[in-house]
């Protein structure tokens, strides 16, 4: 199967994590993140991503709060078997800046196509990127 191909399906988070500048991995979403990333074979996507244990009182329209507590986004996807990667041109967002934006993501496929692994560029400063895991539901 090509890798566009191996995209399809609805995909769990099993983690999210950024690197520092430093080289330390930080759970973004915490320890135990929850998290849905489903594409279509019609070429649709969407993701949501949430720690589990919500803190109140956050600006849903802060950068820092779409990256850490609650991040839902969809729109439609393109894969580059020869670049591995792949682009989701967001159509919606929680996070209003992300609305009409390319989010551009590295992947590698592991255990015979059931882990998926994303890798962007961070958004927050101090951090160099973004590493999310996930697994075929």
């Amino acid at each position: 199967m090509a890798a566009p191909e191996l995209f399809i399906g609805t995909w769990q988070l099993v983690s999210q994590t950024m690197i520092s500048k430093a080289g330390d991995p930080i759970d973004a979403r915490g320890a135990n993140p929850v998290g849905v990333l489903i594409y279509q074979p019609n070429g649709w996507m969407s993701v949501q991503l949430m720690r589990r244990e919500r803190r109140s009182g956050l600006s849903l329209n802060s950068l820092s709060t779409a990256m850490s507590e609650y991040l839902g986004y969809f729109g439609t996807f393109v894969a580059d078997e020869q670049a591995q990667s792949v682009t989701h041109f967001v159509i919606g967002s929680s996070f209003p800046d992300y609305v009409n934006t390319q989010q551009l993501r590295q992947y590698q496929f592991e255990d015979d196509g059931d882990t998926l692994i994303l890798t962007a560029e961070a958004a927050i400063p101090g951090q160099t990127r973004r590493v999310l895991t996930w697994r075929r539901a």
